[in-house]
Formats: C-alpha cells, structure tokens, sequence
C-alpha cells in the first residue's frame, strides 16, 4: 500500500504537464422544454471525444476541440445533434486532483429529427465546471454546466435544447 501511494504520488504531475489530452465522455442533458409541437421530448444523451492543448507557459488553460453526438427522442422519431465545438478551460488546482471551468463554443453543428434534415441549429455554448482525478497520464474525472442553444425550423417554432447536463469523462495525457 505505501509504494502504491508513492507510485501515485511521484506519477501524479506528469498528466498535469501533459501537452495533449485525449479524453472520451458520456453525458446526458436534462433539456429545459419537454414538450416541441405536442410531442414528448426526452432528455439528450451522448458521447463526446475531446483533444485539448495545454500550453507549458499557460500551465492552467487549455484549448481544444469538441466533437459530440447526443440523441433524444421527440415522440416517436428520433433527433439527433452532432456538433464540433472549441473548448477553453482553466484549471484552479491541476496535481493529483483536478478542479476548474470549462466552456465550449459550437463551431459546426447539425441537426435532424428522423430523415428531415430541414433544421437550422444557432450558435451555442456551454458553461461548467470540471474536477477529476490525474493517475500518472490517465485523467477520470467528470464535467457538469449548462449547455444553451436552439434550433431553428422553417414554418416552425424553434426547439430550445438548452439544460443543465452531466458527463463522466476518461482521458490520456502525453
């Protein structure tokens, strides 16, 4: 158990001096409106894919991209979003823990309800907070905020999927 513990603590500050971070994410958004056009919307769930630069002279910011891929069901079709965004995030404690904010940037978007490919997604943006553990190169951790966005259909109202969302995040440092 102590060389455990000294293993982990002499690995520890290599994944916060990792100048790439891959990690991969599951989450779910918990929209604000649950119903669009007199059908039920249920909640976004997704995976998203993350690479993130971090800087050896900005030690506590990153920058990335984003791409994510979230499904929910309104009524009996399914709506699916896949976005590219850029990422930002600072880091207030980065050693064995990891704490901080973090905030993306939708950069390509599109979205489709069943075969309509009609929509025309806005710009959106996510704001949340990030905190996890470094385990040598290896980074588990977790991400929650609120994500805020619609989309646009002709002849229609927009879809608000803005929420407040949840991931649980795996990532390798190098």
């Amino acid at each position: 158990m102590k060389r455990l513990l000294v293993c982990l603590f002499l690995l520890a500050p290599l994944s916060s001096q990792a100048l790439f971070v891959i990690r991969a994410g599951f989450g779910t958004t918990q929209m604000d409106e649950d119903t669009y056009g007199g059908f039920a919307v249920d909640d976004m769930k997704g995976y998203n894919l993350d690479v993130i630069f971090e800087p050896p002279l900005l030690t506590d910011m990153g920058f990335g991209l984003r791409y994510e891929k979230m499904t929910f069901d309104i009524g009996t079709s399914e709506a699916e979003l896949e976005r590219i965004a850029a990422i930002i995030n600072y880091r207030f404690i980065d050693f064995f823990t990891y704490f901080g904010v973090i905030s993306t940037f939708g950069l390509s978007n599109d979205f489709k309800i069943g075969s309509n490919e009609d929509f025309d997604p806005s710009f959106n943006y996510s704001l949340g907070a990030e905190a996890g553990l470094n385990l040598g190169l290896i980074q588990i951790g977790a991400e929650v905020g609120k994500f805020f966005g619609d989309v646009g259909n002709p002849g229609s109202p927009d879809l608000d999927i803005s929420g407040l969302y949840g991931k649980i995040l795996v990532g390798f440092g190098f």
